[in-house]
C-alpha cells in the first residue's frame, strides 16, 4: 500500500527533494524481557568462641552473585545516532563545492533554529548528527517543488498490547537540488530549505503521524491531514505566496461555477485581491477560505490548483491560529494581536502532545479546552474566527515571508537568519559525497512513535499517556514484509 501526498508548484526557482527511507527490522529481545534478578549476597558469620553475643550476619563480596544493573531505558531520551555513508557515491556533480558548502550551512542552520523555537517537540535531537545524502539533477521542463519520500521495509516483530516493537531502525535522508534552476543562495531558497528541514524533524518526531503507521507497522487511519503536515512547514519557511494563492484563485473557481450554469452568458472576469489589498474586507476573505477549505486540504494533489492552496495557504492559516489560541488558552488570556511567540509554542505544544503519544483529536480538544473537539470539528467550526484572526495575521506579514523562525513575520530577510557559521555539533548534516546517507538508531528505540490523527499512539518512551486508551492490538504474522509508503 501506497500513500502519496503531492506538493504544489512553487514560486522559488529551486527544486528540493527531502528523502527519508526508514527500514525497520524485527528483533527478538524487548525491554521487558532484558530485566536481570535479584540476587541475595548476605552470608551468615561464624560465632566468637570468647564472646556471649550472638551470631553476626556479615556482607561478603561475591561478585559472581552480584546483580547486573539493567539501563532502565523508558525514559530515556539521549541517545547516539550513528550515520554511515550510502551505497551509492555523488557523480556527475553540478553543483560547485561552494554551492555545495552553502547548503550544507542552511540545512544545519535551520534545523537549529527550528529546535530552539520549537523545544519541546524536537529539543531531544539537538546534536544528533543525523546524515542527509545530496542528489543534484537537472529537469529544465518546469518548475519543481520540494518534496519528503518516506520508504519503510523490513519485517514486522511479533506485539502485544504491552510489548510495543524495540528493534533495530535505519533511516536515511537524501535532499535533491535541481541544478536547472538554482543560481543564487537567496531567501527564496532559504524558504524552501528551512521547509523540507521541518519535514525532516517531524518525521523524526512524529513518525506515526507523518508516515501513517503505528508502532506495530500495521496501516491504520492515523496519517495526518495533508494541511497540517504542509502547513507546519509552511509556517517555518514563511507562507504569504501560498496564502496569495488562496486569496487570487477562490474568485476565479466561483466563476467558473456560476459560467457553468450559464454557459450561454460571457461572465466578467473575476476580481481578485492578493494580501496587501484585502484589508479588512471579511467577506472577501471568508468567501476564499469556504471555497478553499481545510476539507479540500486533507489530501494533496499537483493537478488540482484548488486542493493544493488549501494544503499549503489554508492549512498554514489555520494553524498560526490554532496555535496562537492554544497558547491563549494555556496562559489563560486572549490575544488582541497577533504574537509570534505564541504561534510558536502553541505549535510546539500541539506537536509535543502528538509526540507523546495523544492523537491529533484529542490534543487539539485537551489544548484549546474543548473550543475545538477533534480535527473534524476544527475543519467545520472555525470559519468565522479563522476569517477575522486572517485579517489581522496579513497586517502582521505585510511585506515579510510570514516565518516563524524570523524574529517577526513581516521579515523579508529569512537567508540571513540561516546563512550563519556551521554549528559546532549539527542536528543535521548534509554529506555531499554520497546520495543518501543512512542513520542507524538503538535497538530500544520506538521508531514509529507518536499519535496520528485519530489514534493514540506510542510515545518516544515507548508508553501511552495515562488518561488515553491503547488501540486493539492483534497478534502480527513476524514474516510478513513491510510494504512502502511513500510521501512526495
Amino acid at each position: 500500500m501506497k500513500v502519496i501526498i503531492k506538493s504544489i508548484k512553487e514560486l522559488a526557482c529551486i527544486c528540493l527533494i527531502l528523502v527519508g527511507v526508514l527500514a525497520l527490522f524485527s528483533c527478538d529481545n524487548t525491554i521487558s524481557n532484558r530485566n536481570g534478578t535479584k540476587q541475595d549476597n548476605t552470608t551468615v558469620g561464624k560465632n566468637d568462641e570468647n564472646s556471649e553475643t550472638p551470631p553476626v550476619i556479615e556482607p561478603e563480596e561475591n561478585p559472581e552473585e552480584e546483580e547486573e544493573q539493567e539501563k532502565d531505558y523508558s525514559k530515556e531520551t539521549d541517545y547516539t545516532i550513528e550515520a554511515k555513508n550510502g551505497s551509492t557515491k555523488r557523480v556527475n556533480r553540478k553543483l560547485t563545492p561552494e554551492k555545495e558548502n552553502e547548503l550544507k550551512k542552511l540545512i544545519a542552520n535551520s534545523a537549529e533554529k527550528i529546535i530552539e523555537y520549537y523545544p519541546l517537540t524536537f529539543g531531544y535531537l539537538k546534536g544528533k548528527e543525523i546524515g542527509i545524502g545530496l542528489i543534484d539533477y537537472e529537469n529544465n521542463s518546469a518548475f519543481e517543488a520540494a518534496a519528503i519520500n518516506s520508504e519503510i521495509t523490513g519485517h514486522k516483530s511479533f506485539l502485544t498490547p504491552d510489548n510495543p516493537i524495540y528493534g533495530t531502525a535505519e533511516l536515511s535522508y537524501a535532499i535533491g537540488v535541481n541544478t536547472s534552476f538554482i543560481i543564487n543562495m537567496n531567501d527564496n531558497t532559504a524558504s524552501i530549505i528551512a521547509h523540507e528541514t521541518m519535514h525532516a524533524l517531524m518525521f523524526e518526531a512524529l513518525s506515526a503521524g507523518m508516515t501513517g503507521r503505528g508502532a506495530d507497522l500495521e496501516p491504520r487511519p492515523m496519517i495526518f491531514p495533508s494541511w497540517f503536515i504542509e502547513g507546519t512547514a509552511v509556517t517555518v519557511g514563511g507562507g504569504k505566496e501560498f496564502v496569495n494563492n488562496v486569496l487570487i484563485l477562490a474568485p476565479k473557481i466561483e466563476r467558473e461555477i456560476e459560467q457553468e450554469k450559464d454557459p450561454d452568458t460571457l461572465l466578467p472576469p473575476a476580481e481578485t485581491k492578493n494580501v496587501e489589498q484585502v484589508g479588512e474586507d471579511i467577506e472577501y476573505i471568508k468567501k476564499a477560505l469556504n471555497i478553499i477549505s481545510l476539507k479540500d486540504g486533507r489530501v494533496s494533489n499537483t493537478q488540482n490548483d484548488e486542493i493544493s492552496a488549501a494544503v499549503y495557504g489554508t492549512g498554514y492559516l489555520a494553524l498560526a491560529y490554532l496555535s496562537q489560541l492554544i497558547a491563549d488558552k494555556e496562559q489563560g488570556s486572549e490575544s488582541e494581536d497577533i504574537d509570534v511567540a505564541k504561534i510558536r509554542h502553541g505549535l510546539d505544544l500541539l506537536m509535543s502532545y502528538i509526540a507523546k503519544g495523544y492523537s491529533m483529536d484529542l490534543a487539539i480538544k485537551k489544548l484549546t479546552k474543548e473550543k475545538y473537539t477533534s480535527v473534524d470539528n476544527f475543519e467545520d467550526s472555525s470559519l468565522d474566527e479563522l476569517a477575522e484572526y486572517s485579517i489581522k495575521f496579513f497586517k502582521a506579514i505585510k511585506e515579510g515571508f510570514g516565518s516563524t523562525i524570523t524574529e517577526n513575520l513581516n521579515d523579508e530577510n529569512i537567508l540571513a537568519v540561516i546563512n550563519e557559521d556551521m554549528p559546532d555539533n549539527p542536528t543535521l548534516v548534509l554529506n555531499p559525497d554520497y546520495t543518501r546517507m543512512t542513520n542507524f538508531y538503538p535497538q530500544w528505540l520506538v521508531v514509529f512513535k507518536g499519535g496520528g490523527e485519530t489514534n493514540n499512539g506510542y510515545a518516544f518512551n515507548g508508553t501511552y499517556p495515562n488518561d488515553v486508551a491503547k488501540p486493539p492490538f492483534e497478534p502480527i504474522n513476524p514474516n510478513v514484509s513491510v510494504k512502502a509508503v511513500e510521501v512526495e
